[in-house]
């Protein structure tokens, strides 16, 4: 398991008020809020009631503003906006989280100083291609007073950094859980996988038996001579009548370039592997996959993943390297005869880190652990138990519990995936977060009342 670092809670946190604001500052720089002394002034009876907490009617008619604003803007002859009635409950429903969320960040004594405040401040007015005085002008143009807007960005800060609190910590994403999504073709696409693929097509000329079967008969021609070791490129010259590629290469593509047809079949083909074939309206279609990229690094290697357990011990001038070895063989033949590894790491092994885990390592790869530890196991099949051996840190005893071929990827690849995880696991426990703090909470709502 790999803890979450803060580093990538922070970025995340970041990441989504900036997106909240991304959002609101174009509604903001073009929307007219009702003043003081104007019309909403006077509807301003209470709707709802948040844990003692009043909600006026006027800062429901605010909002209400912004997004019929929005609506109007980004409305399609297709598209009608729902009623107001309707957005005016969604509405409400939002402002009474955001209150109840500000409460809570409240009690917990979060507070935002002010020169946080003015950095995002200048981060809006960059974002938007303003000066930070001209972000001020504009707001004031529109009636907007700059120390509501302050407000609105403050009170967003806020909700991230309680967000942050309540559900960043102790998520975890294992390397295995990277792995899998790496390995799966929704993963591939979100992290930017491109595949090259050369392509034979065999044309059904008409709906007749005899046309099918004479494509089916040239695919398997072709099939037959791949077994025994022909180009697929050469093939595809002399067979393919897809003449605009020469050789049948398609070059690199991402899932969504990939025609239709091979969307659901290219992610899961290993490097090398030909598949089909495959029908469709135009004929037979054969396809390889040449390279796999993500990130521009190309990914046709792979590397093998050891998961292990050891037990250490290190030499002193109380122990010597003969004493030490000597003690991981009577060791070894105690597991040997029945004994349990696990037990005997917890009364033997002096590596800290594992000791308590009955010497469970996790899953290695050769740039994870010394050079001589990897090759002094990599070669033992899973079950197996390695002779004694001597690194830089002691003498080992180590037994292979797993193995497994994994494909390289770089660790922006990795880091990329894990921020996906990360993500799709904040977004389950916010689910549940809010649903406790809103049953948690003194809620009235007196909207539909006359």
């Amino acid at each position: 398991m790999k803890t979450i670092s803060q580093k990538t809670i922070s970025h995340f946190f970041i990441s989504h008020y900036r997106m909240i604001l991304s959002l609101l500052t174009p509604l903001l720089l073009g929307t007219t809020f009702c003043q003081p002394t104007g019309y909403c002034a006077t509807l301003d009876r209470v709707v709802a009631v948040v844990n003692n907490e009043a909600i006026p009617e006027s800062e429901l008619n605010q909002q209400l503003q912004i997004l019929l604003s929005e609506l109007r803007h980004n409305q399609n002859e297709a598209t009608q906006a729902p009623a107001p009635a309707k957005l005016k409950k969604q509405l409400l429903d939002k402002i009474v989280m955001e209150k109840l969320q500000l409460q809570k960040a409240k009690e917990t004594g979060i507070q935002i100083e002010e020169g946080e405040l003015n950095r995002a401040m200048e981060d809006i007015a960059s974002r938007n291609n303003l000066t930070l005085k001209a972000l001020q002008s504009a707001q004031e143009e529109r009636g907007v007073p700059f120390a509501q807007f302050r407000d609105i960005v403050k009170n967003q800060l806020i909700i991230s950094r309680l967000q942050q609190r309540e559900l960043g910590q102790n998520i975890h994403i294992s390397p295995e859980e990277i792995d899998q999504f790496l390995n799966s073709s929704q993963g591939q696409d979100q992290t930017g996988a491109e595949y090259r693929l050369n392509h034979i097509l065999i044309p059904i000329t008409d709906k007749s038996s005899r046309s099918e079967n004479r494509a089916k008969a040239q695919v398997d021609t072709i099939l037959q001579q791949l077994k025994k070791g022909a180009d697929f490129s050469k093939l595809a010259v002399v067979y393919s009548n897809n003449s605009s590629l020469p050789g049948g290469d398609l070059g690199f593509r991402k899932t969504a370039e990939l025609p239709t047809l091979f969307v659901k079949i290219v992610p899961a083909l290993k490097v090398g592997e030909v598949h089909g074939p495959i029908r469709n309206d135009s004929g037979l279609h054969l396809i390889k996959l040449l390279e796999k990229r993500i990130d521009g690094v190309v990914a046709n290697k792979t590397l093998k993943k050891i998961h292990a357990r050891h037990i250490l011990i290190q030499t002193s001038e109380k122990t010597s390297d003969i004493e030490a070895q000597a003690l991981l063989n009577k060791i070894r033949e105690q597991c040997l005869t029945g004994n349990d590894f696990a037990k005997l790491a917890l009364k033997h092994s002096e590596e800290p880190s594992s000791v308590s885990k009955g010497g469970d390592l996790g899953w290695i790869v050769p740039n994870s652990v010394e050079p001589e530890f990897y090759q002094s196991i990599s070669q033992l099949p899973p079950g197996d138990i390695s002779q004694p051996f001597k690194t830089n840190s002691g003498w080992h005893l180590v037994q292979v519990l797993e193995a497994r071929q994994t494909q390289v990827t770089s660790q922006a690849t990795r880091n990329k995936a894990q921020d996906i995880l990360f993500q799709r696991k904040v977004e389950q426990r916010m689910v549940t977060w809010l649903k406790r703090v809103r049953d948690e909470a003194e809620v009235q709502i007196y909207l539909n009342e006359a």
